[in-house]
C-alpha cells in the first residue's frame, strides 16, 4: 500500500515526503513558482517542521535538482555501456535525454528551468551528463579540439526538441510516440551527418531503427 504523504511523516519520513509532494507540484504547475505554505497544504505540516529537514524551499528544490542529475548521468552511464560501437553510443545518448525529460518532466524543469543547476553544490552533479557527451564526440573525432563547441551544439538541439516536447508547442506529440520517434530519429540523423561531415566518418553502416519515444507524463 502506497503511503500518503501525512503516513509518511508519521512513520519519520518528512523529508522525502515534502520532495514527493514538490515534485508534484512542479509537474502540476509547469514551474517552480510554488511557495511553501503550498508545500505544507499538500503535506499537512507546519512550516517549522520543514525547516528541520531544509534550510527553505530554495534548498528543497536545490536537493530535488541534484537527485535530477544523479538520475539522469545513472541513466546515461547505463544506456553507453550497452554498446562499444561510437555512434551507436551517440544516439542510445540523444535517446536517453529526450526520454528522461518527457518522462520526468518535473526533474527536468528543476534541472533546466530553474538556475538550480548553477548553484555551487550542483554544478559537479551536472557536469558527467555532458562529459559522457563530450567523451564520445572526442573519440569519434580523435581529438579534443572544438569538443565543447560541438558538444553545446548537439546538446541545444536535443534539449530544445524535449523542451518543444514538453511546452505543448508540438501539440500533443506526447501522445503519439509514432510521430515524436520520426522527430527523434530526424534530429539524431542530422547530429550523425554534421558530426560525420567535420570528421570524415560514417554512420549510416551502424545506424539502426530508433525505438519509439515512450511519452508517458510522471504518475
Amino acid at each position: 500500500m502506497k503511503l500518503t504523504h501525512r503516513d509518511s511523516y508519521h512513520h519519520g519520513d518528512l523529508r522525502n515526503a515534502l520532495l514527493e509532494a514538490a515534485l508534484e507540484l512542479v509537474r502540476e504547475r509547469r514551474s517552480t513558482n510554488f511557495s511553501l505554505r503550498d508545500l505544507t497544504d499538500r503535506v499537512g505540516v507546519t512550516q517549522s517542521a520543514i525547516y528541520r529537514q531544509f534550510k527553505d524551499l530554495d534548498d528543497l528544490l536545490s536537493t530535488l535538482c541534484r537527485k535530477g542529475f544523479d538520475a539522469f548521468a545513472e541513466t546515461e552511464r547505463r544506456t553507453i555501456a550497452d554498446s562499444p560501437d561510437l555512434w551507436v553510443r551517440l544516439r542510445a545518448l540523444v535517446r536517453a535525454y529526450i526520454h528522461f525529460a518527457t518522462l520526468n518532466p518535473a526533474y527536468f524543469r528543476i534541472m533546466f528551468d530553474s538556475g538550480f543547476a548553477n548553484r555551487r553544490e550542483n554544478i559537479d552533479r551536472a557536469q558527467p551528463t555532458f562529459k559522457y557527451l563530450e567523451d564520445i564526440i572526442a573519440e569519434i573525432g580523435g581529438s579534443h579540439d572544438g569538443v565543447f563547441e560541438k558538444a553545446v551544439a548537439i546538446w541545444a538541439c536535443v534539449h530544445g526538441l524535449s523542451a518543444l516536447m514538453l511546452s505543448g508547442q508540438l501539440g500533443a506529440i506526447l501522445t503519439k510516440p509514432a510521430r515524436a520517434a520520426r522527430l527523434e530519429q530526424t534530429v539524431t540523423e542530422l547530429i550523425e551527418l554534421g558530426l560525420a561531415g567535420l570528421h570524415g566518418s560514417s554512420p549510416r553502416a551502424h545506424r539502426r531503427p530508433l525505438n519509439p519515444v515512450r511519452a508517458t507524463r510522471e504518475n
